[in-house]
């Protein structure tokens, strides 16, 4: 997640440059979207030692992640105007 929201904070020094990233989990994950609340979203007590708990720097619910699955992510500038990912910080 921390690579995606670096993506997101340079997307404006090649504009017009898109990334797609590919990736798989070394654990077990549960990502949770940026405006949710921990407490509401999972039960964190609940997490085995060998999973994460990540909060991504997009929206969405909560997403149970495995090492046999593939993920990726599409970076691109935004548009003038648009989302402004500036204040966003990896938890």
């Amino acid at each position: 997640m921390a690579t995606d929201q670096w993506l997101a904070l340079n997307a404006t020094l090649r504009p017009g440059t898109v990334v797609v990233r590919l990736y798989r989990w070394e654990k077990p994950a549960y990502t949770i979207g940026l405006n949710q609340e921990w407490s509401r979203a999972m039960n964190l007590t609940r997490l085995r030692t060998d999973e994460l708990a990540i909060r991504r720097i997009t929206g969405g619910r909560a997403i149970f992640h495995t090492p046999d699955e593939l993920t990726y992510s599409v970076t691109v500038e935004a548009p003038s105007g648009g989302d402004n990912f500036d204040g966003a910080r990896a938890r």
